[in-house]
C-alpha cells in the first residue's frame, strides 16, 4: 500500500511541475511581447486559496482546484482595459508576437546575418 501512495505523490509532484513550467511558458512569452500579466495562478481558477506573492504587479495564487494552472492577462476580459488582450483579434496578437520575435532576432544578430565586410 505504502509504495502506491509514494507513486501517487511522485506523479502528482511531476504533473504540478509540468503545469507549473507550462505556464511559466506562457507567463515569459507574454511578458517578453510586453503584455502586463496580472495573475498567474496555480490550479483551475475557482476559489483563491492563498496569494503566494506578488512581483511586478503580477499577482502569484494557489487555487482550490489544483487541475491545472493559468496566466491573467491585463484585459483579457474587458475590452474598455487600454492595451488590453480583449480588443485584438488572435490573428492579430499573433502577428504582433512574431513581428516582435524576427525584429529582435535580427536586431541581435545583424552582425551574423548582414556581416559589416563582405
Amino acid at each position: 500500500m505504502v509504495p502506491d501512495f509514494v507513486s501517487l505523490i511522485i506523479f502528482l509532484l511531476a504533473l504540478g511541475g509540468m503545469i507549473f513550467v507550462h505556464e511559466l511558458g506562457h507567463f515569459i512569452a507574454a511578458r517578453w511581447a510586453g503584455i502586463e500579466v496580472e495573475e498567474f495562478g496555480l490550479g483551475l481558477p475557482s476559489y483563491k486559496l492563498a496569494t503566494l506573492f506578488k512581483w511586478q504587479g503580477t499577482e502569484f495564487t494557489i487555487h482550490a482546484l489544483l487541475l491545472g494552472g493559468f496566466i491573467r492577462p491585463k484585459g483579457e476580459n474587458d475590452p474598455n482595459v487600454p492595451g488590453g488582450t480583449c480588443l485584438c483579434q488572435p490573428v492579430e496578437a499573433t502577428g504582433r508576437f512574431i513581428r516582435r520575435s524576427v525584429d529582435e532576432f535580427a536586431d541581435r544578430h545583424r552582425g551574423v546575418l548582414l556581416p559589416d565586410r563582405l
